[in-house]
């Protein structure tokens, strides 16, 4: 009998050394802050722990959150990184009332799409979070939960000022390399190629902190 318990210790043991070997060769987000307070920035570490340069496509410029409010659901797949607010039972959703209404001719909306066009056929490598092998970077991300895109289109997480308590945690989701050659010039990914940075396509979940809310 105590042969067996040595034997699945050992065999348990192993698997965790595995498990962390192969998270350490993996990009890392890591949460900074203890707990992040509603209409804040979150502080997210980013961390390289392969021996591969990488870029991620997280338009550094984007300071505000309505930006992604007007993309397409492949652009959102690949410029966006998502907060995933969730409290004991399920992730919250976004909802709005107003934003898809066809009798409304709201200029702010049509000129943020305007804008975005025009972005997106100009993102060049200082856009882009470029992470050399090793390396850590910390970026600051917006945290809100009421977006006002323009006077007549509000997006709103469903339902969360009725919570108790939310927990909050930022994810990166998996990448098609395809999207690169649709919404990267031939230019910015020849010069990614020369500097030796390649699209990292996997998926990344932080940890999760507490969401503090604004009942002010």
């Amino acid at each position: 009998m105590k042969t067996i318990t040595l034997t699945l210790f050992v065999l348990l043991l192993l698997n965790s050394c595995a498990l962390k070997r192969e998270q350490n060769k993996k990009i890392a987000f890591t949460i900074m802050d203890k707990s992040i307070t509603e209409n804040t920035l979150i502080t997210l570490q980013i961390s390289n722990n392969t021996n591969v340069n990488y870029y991620l496509p997280i338009i550094k410029s984007f300071k505000d959150q309505k930006w992604f409010f007007i993309m397409s659901n492949e652009e959102l797949s690949f410029f966006y990184i998502p907060f995933i607010i969730s409290n004991d039972e399920k992730d919250l959703r976004w909802k709005t009332e107003n934003c898809f209404d066809e009798q409304i001719m709201d200029k702010e909306v049509e000129q943020l799409d305007e804008l975005w066009k025009q972005k997106k056929i100009n993102i060049t490598i200082d856009d882009l979070i470029l992470l050399k092998s090793g390396k850590n970077i910390e970026i600051k991300i917006p945290i809100n939960l009421h977006i006002k895109i323009s006077k007549y289109c509000k997006w709103d997480l469903e339902n969360f000022n009725d919570q108790e308590q939310l927990k909050i945690a930022i994810n990166y989701n998996q990448k098609e390399k395809e999207l690169a050659n649709k919404f990267l010039s031939f230019k910015t990914l020849d010069t990614l190629k020369k500097m030796g940075y390649e699209l990292y396509d996997k998926g990344i979940i932080s940890n999760k902190v507490n969401l503090i809310l604004d009942k002010q």
